[in-house]
């Protein structure tokens, strides 16, 4: 029997769900990698394999 992972952090796995589901019908060929990207972070969050800052931080290092 297969162990359902924890989820520790419900908003971010429903941000992420949303943020895939745009980028998937946006399409990469669209620019939306960036989208699926920032998806996997917050899913990162959601799971614990990142603490909630890291979602803060999104696209910091693209501002300059």
């Amino acid at each position: 029997k297969e162990k359902a992972m924890k989820v520790y952090n419900q908003r971010a796995k429903r941000i992420a769900h949303e943020i895939a589901r745009e980028a998937v019908e946006g399409g990469s060929e669209n620019g939306f990698n960036f989208d699926w990207d920032c998806a996997m972070v917050f899913l990162k969050v959601a799971y614990g394999y990142a603490p909630i800052d890291v979602m803060e931080n999104i696209g910091v290092a693209d501002e300059g």
